[in-house]
C-alpha cells in the first residue's frame, strides 16, 4: 500500500501543503466571485470550539469528526 496517501488523510493534512496566507487562497465572496471556484473553509472557522460538525447534503446528515490527532473523519 502506498503511504504517501495514507498518511495525508491519517494525518488531515497533505505533506507539501503551503499556509492558507495569499489573497488568492482565501475564500472569495460577493458577486466577484467565481461560480466554478473551489471554496476555501478553514476547519476552525467550521469546527468552533466543538470536535464535530454535521454537514446536511441531499436529505442526508454527514457528521465530520476531528480526530485527538488532529486528522478528520467523516461519516454518514
Amino acid at each position: 500500500m502506498r503511504s504517501g496517501r495514507r498518511d495525508e488523510v491519517m494525518s488531515g493534512e497533505p505533506k507539501d501543503k503551503e499556509p492558507l496566507d495569499s489573497a488568492s487562497d482565501r475564500p472569495q465572496d460577493g458577486p466577484t466571485a467565481n461560480a466554478s471556484a473551489v471554496r476555501h473553509v478553514r476547519s476552525a472557522d467550521l469546527f468552533g470550539d466543538a470536535r464535530e460538525v454535521v454537514i446536511e447534503h441531499e436529505h442526508h446528515r454527514y457528521r465530520l469528526k476531528m480526530t485527538s490527532r488532529g486528522g478528520l473523519i467523516l461519516n454518514k
